[in-house]
């Protein structure tokens, strides 16, 4: 299949004054599907750093130019010249154009997207072809690193998660952001056409894409997720019924470990302490790893670790289903029932691939259990 993308002078749109793509493509698209009532549109799409917003949940500009740099210094992906292939560009060659030039890969502020799109009535789908990657010198001066294919990346992209904020899915991989076009763009070229116009752009949008969402049948939207961590610590500073029941989590775990040395030292505990001073076991603190999952109004927690402190140094992590082993009783509870009901204090740290400061752990935490999980980012800033 012969696909011609026009030249274009990509300076009309996006201010790259000398910056010029040769988009000539040939093609075998033997894996893709063969859809006789549709037809395969042409479509180059460009994206700013600047216009990746929060609510996508991570900066797509800076994730995938982190993560391709890495496999092409690897050597894992080739970077081509061009999207014709002629020339091969190694990554010690890369790194040898980014010292000459002053200019880094990975803070890019626009990349290219190569995309083939479909619509019929039922159906919305796009086949990405590759990326082109670009960046300016101090001088102001282009300066063109290369393009590189789609399909030396589709397997890496299916198999790996994304760095999501606390606005992402966590099981979001690098493949469901581009097929499901989970980032901020323009398209500047459309079926041959240069689209010069944000305007034009959106009104394409508009009218192709519709209320439709691509690649429907095949990247599924799943039951939002946040991998969520927290800490549970002795604090007597604010007395309420929940820090009574945190200060018993760390007293009943302390109890236990006191009781069976074994898998105290199993789990790290000889660093921490020797034999002979078992009597100084003190638990500290406890972080708690686990997987929150919103079907509705309804949140699912699934724990899948914990790491103890004993004198405010870690054991190495215990899984959830080690934890059940220990068979630790709070009250009348097992520890599994007693951390589901989350009726303790606890503050957390992490969501996602974002820290959350302690001023922030509560707001995050109530904007977990009330709000769009895909603005939590904003419920915070804007309470």
């Amino acid at each position: 299949m012969l696909l011609l993308f026009s030249l274009i002078k990509p300076h009309s749109v996006n201010r790259m004054n000398s910056l010029k793509f040769s988009f000539v493509f040939l093609i075998t698209l033997l894996s893709q599907p063969v859809f006789p009532a549709a037809v395969e549109i042409p479509v180059l799409l460009r994206l700013s750093r600047a216009e990746q917003v929060d609510t996508n949940g991570c900066n797509f500009v800076e994730e995938i130019t982190s993560v391709i740099y890495k496999e092409i210094v690897a050597g894992r992906v080739k970077l081509w010249d061009s999207p014709a292939k002629e020339i091969q560009i190694t990554g010690i060659t890369l790194q040898e154009l980014e010292k000459n030039s002053g200019t880094s890969f990975t803070a890019q502020e626009i990349i290219y997207i190569y995309e083939l799109w479909q619509s019929s009535r039922k159906l919305l789908t796009s086949s990405t072809l590759g990326f082109n990657f670009s960046n300016k010198n101090p001088s102001g001066e282009d300066v063109a690193y290369g393009f590189v294919e789609y399909s030396s990346l589709r397997d890496l992209f299916l198999r790996t998660r994304i760095n999501t904020n606390a606005n992402g899915d966590y099981s979001s991989t690098y493949a469901s952001y581009v097929n499901n076009k989970t980032y901020n763009y323009n398209i500047i070229q459309f079926n041959g056409k240069v689209i010069s116009d944000v305007n034009e752009s959106i009104r394409i949008r508009r009218e192709f894409i519709g209320n439709q969402r691509f690649n429907a049948a095949t990247f599924v939207f799943n039951e939002p997720d946040r991998h969520i961590s927290y800490t549970v610590e002795n604090n007597s500073t604010f007395k309420s019924d929940k820090s009574d029941a945190s200060i018993k989590l760390l007293s009943e775990v302390e109890s236990y470990l006191t009781e069976n040395q074994e898998i105290f030292y199993n789990y790290g505990g000889d660093k921490i302490l020797s034999y002979f001073q078992k009597n100084l076991l003190k638990v500290t603190r406890l972080d708690f790893t686990e997987i929150w999952r919103k079907t509705g109004d309804s949140i699912t927690m699934e724990t899948r670790s914990m790491v103890v402190f004993v004198n405010d140094s870690a054991l190495s992590p215990i899984s959830m289903r080690e934890m059940i082993k220990m068979e630790i009783k709070i009250g009348e509870e097992s520890l599994a029932e007693f951390i589901r009901k989350k009726q303790f204090s606890f503050v957390i740290t992490q969501i996602n691939s974002q820290k959350i400061g302690r001023k922030d752990a509560f707001l995050y935490y109530k904007a977990l259990v009330s709000a769009d999980w895909r603005r939590l980012t904003e419920y915070v800033k804007d309470f």
